[in-house]
């Protein structure tokens, strides 16, 4: 609790990394297996969508929320897969660079699964 007081951890996510953060999330909702991306400070949900025009879910939502989790682990990025929900809550002292890679790598992870599943 000293430390996130004295580096003024939560400020700088309420002020700085938690807006941009919120940002770099959202701009994942133009890819095609995306349904919504939300965000609240440094936690954010990924709802995927086989088909994002009507937000058809998937036949088998454990499946591609296990597929895109395990292509981001192997790429070096931990999330958490719950269905076909992706789920983040990265450290509270995260640079904007790293939101960029971490979008990035997520990003890669929705291309395998468009490129991979047909439901």
């Amino acid at each position: 609790l000293r430390i996130i007081e004295e580096e003024g951890l939560v400020e700088r996510v309420r002020d700085d990394i938690g807006p941009y953060f919120a940002e770099a999330w959202k701009s994942l909702e133009d890819h095609e297996v995306v349904g919504e991306a939300v965000s609240v400070g440094l936690m954010g949900g990924l709802q995927f969508a086989a088909d994002m025009a009507v937000r058809r879910r998937y036949a088998k939502p454990d499946d591609v929320g296990a597929l895109v989790r395990n292509h981001c682990l192997d790429n070096g990025l931990v999330m958490r897969a719950t269905a076909d929900r992706m789920l983040a809550s990265p450290a509270l002292t995260i640079s904007r660079s790293q939101v960029d890679e971490m979008v990035g790598t997520l990003r890669k992870a929705l291309d395998h699964l468009r490129d991979t599943v047909r439901d």
